[in-house]
């Protein structure tokens, strides 16, 4: 017996399915989404509704937000529900100041990647310039470098007007498009380094103040 492929709202369907999106079938006409006209990050319909008001694209970033805006630093065994918890295994005994240094932080890199998203889709749709194509190619340049390099340097780097020179405005949207598309690939990553001079260095610094007091 052939096989029958699903329609375009059956693979709807298997996509919040697969995804573990809050299922929300639309009965508002044409509207986006059940309660949403678009994205509630990007402001877009291009990709499919996946849940939280949120496309495929944005969804898991925004729930690690949702995450974050709800965790209570100063309730009981707060790390154990910690947003990122992993990164307080050496900091179980540290206090809410502590814990709220690591709340901000969070939800800091979370704020900057999902205005990432929505950097992305106005390069996208909107007029791209040189200087937009210069950096996009240093961000994947940076992300996809061969290893080992003797570059510490992207060779994009001050190249704008070389790089634009021989596109039109159309022309640029689509390399800028094509750029966006390849960083996708990688995962985004969060910045542990910097987390550790938000958090680590005045989690040392209470510890050390505690271990004095005890002496």
């Amino acid at each position: 017996m052939p096989k029958i492929a699903p329609s375009v709202a059956g693979q709807s369907l298997i996509k919040e399915i697969n995804t573990g999106g809050s299922l929300t079938m639309s009965t508002d006409g044409d509207r986006w989404a059940a309660g949403y006209d678009a994205c509630v990050n990007r402001g877009t319909v291009d990709r499919d509704h996946v849940g939280s008001g949120c496309c495929e694209r944005c969804l898991p970033t925004w729930r690690k937000k949702l995450q974050a805006e709800g965790w209570d630093p100063t309730a009981v065994g707060a790390v154990s529900r910690a947003p990122m918890a992993w990164l307080l295994r050496a900091h179980e005994d540290a206090p809410p100041a502590i814990l709220l240094l690591h709340k901000n932080e969070v939800l800091r890199q979370i704020g900057r990647r999902l205005s990432r998203l929505q950097h992305e889709e106005r390069l996208r749709t909107g007029p791209v310039t040189q200087q937009d194509l210069e950096k996009e190619l240093n961000r994947v340049w940076a992300m996809i470098r061969p290893r080992p390099t003797h570059r510490v340097v992207s060779p994009f780097a001050g190249a704008a007007t070389r790089i634009g020179a021989p596109f039109s405005l159309r022309q640029m949207n689509a390399v800028a498009a094509l750029l966006i598309d390849l960083a996708a690939h990688v995962p985004w990553r969060f910045d542990i380094r910097t987390w550790g001079e938000v958090v680590e260095r005045p989690a040392g610094e209470e510890r050390l103040r505690r271990a004095r007091q005890c002496r």
